[in-house]
């Protein structure tokens, strides 16, 4: 799993060392270990298997969503994403995202974890919550030992890699998981989750839906979909649909099997519109 590094600022360069380590009972071997700056946004994927990785943000601001549920990121912001949580950060374009992020495979053992802290590891699939101030120090002495490389250096960055999961197996064992938008959301977050919506649920996403992810009434969504966009939800999900048919159309799909991806049931209104324009 490559982690998508547009641009190198606080440079980590470990990816010739091979590292492997054990927590408690637990074997890792590190994937990756990167700081980036998000010129561009991540879409959605997921991890295979036993494939963690912790995200800290040190820089900018965006959106984290995963498992389609939506959370503001800035700096401080630490998450862990796990096997099969569908995730995507988006970046906002005047403060662009700056992360942290620590790949890691984990193979299990053949006993079961009698350590809560290996427990909690393999346990949580998906956490986010703050940092709290060690986080960002360990990856920062990462960086200067992944770059001086002196004598003992391997050992040195095993022993911060333990530090860094055990700041994070901390931090979520403390907190629980929220679902809620827990502070306000600034219109350019909003726009960059709006566009996600309709972007990847152009077939499915509801008013309500969207209103909810945003933390706004219906009203409210309203009016600021027409200050930004200059339609209204109806509108914008109609030409999300047919932007989605084109592209199908264009990469060899029938006019039969684009109406069903993009979920129009009418063949006649939908030939219609898509040859308005």
């Amino acid at each position: 799993m490559a982690f998508t590094v547009i641009c190198m600022g606080k440079n980590i360069n470990l990816r010739d060392v091979e590292l492997k380590l054990r927590f408690d009972n637990l074997h890792i071997t590190i994937e990756q270990v990167d700081y980036g700056v998000f010129h561009d946004s991540i879409m959605r994927h997921s991890h295979s298997k036993n494939y963690y990785e912790a995200h800290l943000i040190c820089g900018g601001k965006g959106t984290l969503i995963a498992d389609e549920e939506v959370y503001p990121l800035e700096k401080g912001s630490l998450f862990m994403t796990g096997p099969d949580v569908v995730h995507a950060q988006i970046t906002d374009s005047q403060d662009l995202l700056e992360e942290y992020c620590l790949g890691f495979e984990v193979k299990k053992p053949k006993k079961s974890c009698d350590s809560e802290a290996s427990k909690a590891l393999l346990d949580t699939k998906f956490w986010i919550g703050k940092d709290s101030g060690n986080g960002e120090t360990l990856f920062e002495m990462l960086s200067a030992e992944s770059q001086t490389r002196s004598i003992g250096y391997q050992n040195n960055i095993k022993n911060i890699i333990s530090s860094i999961l055990v700041v994070l197996i901390r931090a979520y064992t403390g907190n629980s998981v929220s679902t809620e938008i827990t502070s306000a959301l600034s219109d350019d977050r909003r726009i960059n989750i709006i566009d996600y919506m309709f972007l990847y649920k152009y077939s499915t996403v509801t008013r309500d839906e969207l209103a909810k992810k945003l933390n706004l009434s219906q009203r409210q969504l309203h009016r600021i979909l027409l200050k930004q966009y200059g339609k209204t939800f109806s509108e914008l999900k109609r030409e999300a649909r047919l932007n989605k048919a084109r592209e199908l159309l264009q990469n060899g799909k029938t006019y039969e099997e684009a109406v069903a991806a993009v979920g129009y049931s009418d063949m006649r209104s939908f030939l219609k519109l898509i040859k308005k324009k």
